[in-house]
């Protein structure tokens, strides 16, 4: 990827409660504050006082950098997403061993001022919605699971055995298919609804291969017919 002139390279290290932020060593500016909240409020302030040309990147970190990425396509500012592995080789080859928050941030912004990684895309909102339904569905599968070892244990008396049964009555009416049931209990069959309704990608296969040896997901395929 080429790179604009006057970028800005900013590493962002993110956490729950906060980001570290740090600028590439090639680069002198003041005025980048050392920490912002991790608030949405907090971010969007700091985001009016960045320059236009102003780059940010971050490493995937499961629910806390999603947010954060929402709020920056939001605004319109340049982010890239990279990933860990990568970051980590080039750590290695800079023989750079030590590990803090703020050391990962400027690691970050170094990272992008030397490899200039591709900005990444927001995501369509139909493919959102299906990662967000496929992960509640996925949690409400574990807490099935646990219910059910709790329902297995001998010194359950009358009415936790009942409080149970309730639970997991929910929970089966939350994870199954039933057309009967009203649209907010109907989460795999909405799942479905928005894979098929996803445009193909052009020359991709209907039918992707897996690699061997990997049991297929459960969007795959036949497994995705099954869960409608």
């Amino acid at each position: 990827m080429t790179k604009p002139l006057h970028q800005v390279d900013v590493g962002v290290e993110v956490a729950s409660a906060k980001l570290d932020l740090a600028i590439s060593n090639n680069i002198t500016r003041s005025g980048l504050p050392p920490q912002v909240l991790n608030h949405p409020t907090a971010i969007t302030r700091w985001l009016r006082t960045l320059p236009p040309a102003v780059h940010l990147v971050c490493e995937s970190t499961g629910p806390y950098h999603l947010a954060l990425l929402r709020t920056y396509w939001q605004r319109g500012v340049t982010v890239s997403r990279v990933n860990p592995e990568q970051v980590r080789a080039f750590a290695r080859s800079r023989r750079q061993f030590a590990k803090t928050d703020r050391l990962d941030a400027k690691l970050l912004a170094d990272f992008a001022g030397a490899l200039a990684p591709p900005p990444t895309r927001a995501p369509e909102p139909m493919r959102e919605q299906l990662r967000e339904l496929h992960t509640r569905r996925a949690q409400l599968v574990a807490v099935r699971a646990d219910e059910l070892k709790r329902q297995e244990q001998p010194s359950l008396g009358k009415v936790a055995t009942a409080s149970l049964r309730r639970s997991l009555a929910f929970l089966t009416r939350e994870i199954t298919t039933r057309p009967d049931l009203p649209p907010t209990h109907r989460q795999p069959r909405r799942i479905g609804a928005l894979c098929l309704s996803q445009r193909p990608v052009q020359g991709a296969s209907p039918h992707p291969r897996r690699p061997p040896g990997r049991a297929p997901s459960p969007l795959h395929g036949g497994a995705l017919r099954h869960a409608l």
